[in-house]
Protein backbone atom coordinates (compact mmCIF):
# COMPACT_ATOMS: atom_id res chain seq x y z
CA UNK A 1 0.00 0.00 0.00
CA UNK A 2 1.35 3.63 -0.88
CA UNK A 3 1.15 7.01 1.19
CA UNK A 4 -1.99 8.04 -0.71
CA UNK A 5 -3.90 4.81 -0.41
CA UNK A 6 -2.89 4.68 3.05
CA UNK A 7 -4.01 8.37 4.17
CA UNK A 8 -7.40 7.65 2.21
CA UNK A 9 -8.24 4.58 3.94
CA UNK A 10 -9.35 6.36 7.16
CA UNK A 11 -11.28 9.05 4.89
CA UNK A 12 -12.65 6.17 2.55
CA UNK A 13 -13.50 4.52 5.64
CA UNK A 14 -15.51 7.24 7.31
CA UNK A 15 -17.71 7.81 4.15
CA UNK A 16 -18.79 4.35 3.58
CA UNK A 17 -19.74 4.21 7.14
CA UNK A 18 -21.90 7.32 6.77
CA UNK A 19 -23.12 6.68 2.89
CA UNK A 20 -23.06 3.63 2.01
CA UNK A 21 -20.35 1.33 1.11
CA UNK A 22 -21.26 0.41 -2.47
CA UNK A 23 -20.93 3.99 -3.04
CA UNK A 24 -16.74 3.96 -2.50
CA UNK A 25 -16.80 0.87 -4.38
CA UNK A 26 -17.83 2.40 -7.69
CA UNK A 27 -16.05 5.49 -7.00
CA UNK A 28 -12.61 2.75 -6.47
CA UNK A 29 -13.36 1.43 -9.68
CA UNK A 30 -13.96 4.40 -11.33
CA UNK A 31 -10.46 5.83 -9.89
CA UNK A 32 -8.72 2.62 -11.08
CA UNK A 33 -9.99 2.77 -13.79
CA UNK A 34 -9.04 6.49 -14.94
CA UNK A 35 -5.63 5.25 -13.78
CA UNK A 36 -5.05 3.06 -16.88
CA UNK A 37 -6.41 5.13 -18.92
CA UNK A 38 -3.60 7.65 -17.80
CA UNK A 39 -1.27 4.73 -18.48
CA UNK A 40 -2.22 3.93 -21.71
CA UNK A 41 -1.73 7.14 -22.88
CA UNK A 42 0.51 8.72 -20.97
CA UNK A 43 2.48 5.47 -19.73
CA UNK A 44 5.50 6.39 -21.52
CA UNK A 45 6.17 9.68 -19.58
CA UNK A 46 7.37 9.95 -15.94
CA UNK A 47 4.62 12.10 -14.85
CA UNK A 48 2.12 9.75 -16.21
CA UNK A 49 3.76 6.74 -14.58
CA UNK A 50 3.67 8.85 -11.18
CA UNK A 51 0.08 10.08 -11.72
CA UNK A 52 -0.99 6.59 -12.87
CA UNK A 53 0.44 4.74 -9.71
CA UNK A 54 -0.77 7.31 -7.27
CA UNK A 55 -4.68 7.18 -8.80
CA UNK A 56 -4.14 3.06 -8.78
CA UNK A 57 -2.91 2.76 -5.56
CA UNK A 58 -5.98 5.45 -4.32
CA UNK A 59 -8.78 3.24 -6.52
CA UNK A 60 -7.46 -0.34 -5.09
CA UNK A 61 -6.91 0.92 -1.44
CA UNK A 62 -10.80 3.01 -1.72
CA UNK A 63 -12.50 -0.66 -3.14
CA UNK A 64 -10.51 -2.84 -0.41
CA UNK A 65 -11.35 -0.40 2.42
CA UNK A 66 -15.32 -0.10 0.84
CA UNK A 67 -15.52 -4.34 0.48
CA UNK A 68 -14.41 -4.73 4.06
CA UNK A 69 -16.69 -2.02 5.44
CA UNK A 70 -19.24 -4.33 3.97
CA UNK A 71 -18.12 -6.91 5.55
CA UNK A 72 -17.84 -5.55 8.80
CA UNK A 73 -21.56 -4.23 8.72
CA UNK A 74 -22.84 -7.95 9.37
CA UNK A 75 -23.01 -9.33 11.86
CA UNK A 76 -19.70 -10.18 13.72
CA UNK A 77 -19.87 -13.63 13.71
CA UNK A 78 -19.43 -13.66 10.03
CA UNK A 79 -16.28 -11.54 10.15
CA UNK A 80 -13.49 -13.70 10.02
CA UNK A 81 -14.96 -16.33 7.35
CA UNK A 82 -16.10 -13.53 5.10
CA UNK A 83 -13.03 -11.72 5.18
CA UNK A 84 -10.97 -14.79 4.67
CA UNK A 85 -13.34 -15.64 1.30
CA UNK A 86 -12.94 -11.75 0.15
CA UNK A 87 -8.79 -12.18 0.61
CA UNK A 88 -8.99 -15.35 -0.79
CA UNK A 89 -10.89 -13.88 -4.04
CA UNK A 90 -9.09 -10.68 -3.98
CA UNK A 91 -5.28 -12.85 -4.45
CA UNK A 92 -7.25 -15.01 -6.95
CA UNK A 93 -8.03 -12.09 -9.05
CA UNK A 94 -4.49 -10.81 -8.60
CA UNK A 95 -3.04 -14.00 -10.00
CA UNK A 96 -5.55 -13.72 -12.80
CA UNK A 97 -4.40 -10.00 -13.23
CA UNK A 98 -0.81 -10.81 -13.06
CA UNK A 99 -1.29 -13.84 -15.89
CA UNK A 100 -3.75 -11.50 -18.19
CA UNK A 101 -0.99 -8.96 -17.69
CA UNK A 102 1.75 -10.85 -18.50
CA UNK A 103 -0.04 -12.47 -21.28
CA UNK A 104 -0.80 -8.98 -22.45
CA UNK A 105 2.52 -7.68 -22.40
CA UNK A 106 3.81 -10.61 -24.71
CA UNK A 107 0.83 -9.89 -26.99
CA UNK A 108 0.40 -5.94 -27.17
CA UNK A 109 3.20 -4.45 -24.42
CA UNK A 110 2.27 -1.98 -23.03
CA UNK A 111 -1.09 -1.46 -24.60
CA UNK A 112 -1.84 -4.74 -24.22
CA UNK A 113 -1.25 -4.77 -20.22
CA UNK A 114 -3.84 -1.44 -20.26
CA UNK A 115 -6.38 -3.40 -22.21
CA UNK A 116 -6.67 -6.31 -20.19
CA UNK A 117 -6.35 -4.54 -16.60
CA UNK A 118 -9.47 -2.30 -18.78
CA UNK A 119 -11.21 -5.80 -19.36
CA UNK A 120 -11.55 -7.01 -15.69
CA UNK A 121 -12.45 -3.55 -14.53
CA UNK A 122 -15.28 -3.81 -17.04
CA UNK A 123 -16.19 -7.32 -15.66
CA UNK A 124 -15.93 -5.71 -12.24
CA UNK A 125 -18.03 -2.64 -13.31
CA UNK A 126 -20.40 -5.21 -15.22
CA UNK A 127 -20.57 -7.13 -11.70
CA UNK A 128 -21.04 -4.12 -9.54
CA UNK A 129 -24.00 -2.40 -11.58
CA UNK A 130 -25.78 -5.74 -11.85
CA UNK A 131 -25.58 -6.08 -7.99
CA UNK A 132 -26.97 -2.68 -7.40
CA UNK A 133 -29.85 -3.13 -9.45
CA UNK A 134 -31.20 -6.04 -7.32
Amino acid sequence: MGVVGAAAAPIVGKIADKRNPKLTVGLGLVITSLSFLIFWVFGYHVLGLIVGVILLDLGVQTTMVSNQARIYSLPSEFHSRLNALYITFYFIGGALGSFLGAYGWSRWHWHGVCAMALIMLGVAFTTFIKRRQR
